[in-house]
């Protein structure tokens, strides 16, 4: 693995040999895996150790690239761990899924309404992965 420019700071985070990037919670002192969202700009997908799937949006932005360090560092120092929203998805899904809120769903968080509430929502995207096996 190699580690960010913060490592052993608060905003710790490491990327592996093939490109996937991990935050180092400070709640749980464990790696929580990240990737970026395929189909919503903003809206990243966060796995821990222990399986549980999350997701964390940054609306204001329109790509969030996990590619740049600074960028991963930003994400890394910033109060992430508490802003993340629960979803159930197995580690292979995680790495399958292509998205997990449809773009209209995401718009309408950003302007306040919750996400859940309606089909095609987070609540429903996590139920279809689960019912429909790997989604690409």
């Amino acid at each position: 693995m190699c580690y960010g420019p913060r490592a052993g700071q608060r905003g710790n985070f490491k990327r592996s040999h093939d490109g996937h990037v991990a935050l180092l919670n400070r709640f749980s002192k464990q790696w929580t895996d990240v990737k970026c969202d395929l189909q919503v700009p903003g809206l990243l997908l966060l796995r821990e150790a222990s399986g549980q799937v999350f997701y964390l949006g940054y609306g204001g932005l329109k790509q969030v690239d996990l590619s740049d360090d600074q960028v991963v560092a930003a994400v890394a120092a910033d109060d992430w761990e508490n802003n993340m929203t629960l979803v159930q998805l197995t580690r292979e899904d995680f790495y399958s899924l292509v998205s997990l809120v449809s773009s209209e769903d995401w718009t309408a968080a950003r302007s306040g309404t919750s996400l859940g509430k309606a089909p095609g929502t987070a609540a429903a995207a996590a139920a279809g992965a689960a019912a429909a096996g790997k989604m690409r």
